[in-house]
């Protein structure tokens, strides 16, 4: 039955993804091995919720353009909380 809906895509587990401080960019534990002491915990309820509120989201969480595109009337209806 399953096999009806199949559109190709392989889903990809992966841990948290932080900004790394010496990196100097997003990462996850399999691309950066630096302590945790060097990373910025990213909450993606609290990126939605900044997004909806009109809250800048910082640079160090997600690109500029990103955040603009986002934060568009139409994609602030588009966001599902689980």
């Amino acid at each position: 039955m399953l096999e009806k809906f199949d559109i190709g895509l392989q889903l990809i587990k992966i841990r948290e993804a932080f900004f790394c401080r010496q990196c100097n960019c997003i990462a996850t534990e399999k691309t950066c091995r630096h302590p945790t002491s060097n990373r910025e915990s990213m909450s993606m309820t609290e990126i939605r919720n900044r997004i909806r509120s009109g809250i800048p989201v910082p640079e160090i969480m997600m690109r500029p353009e990103v955040t603009k595109l986002l934060s568009s009337r139409h994609s602030k209806q588009s966001f599902v909380d689980m």
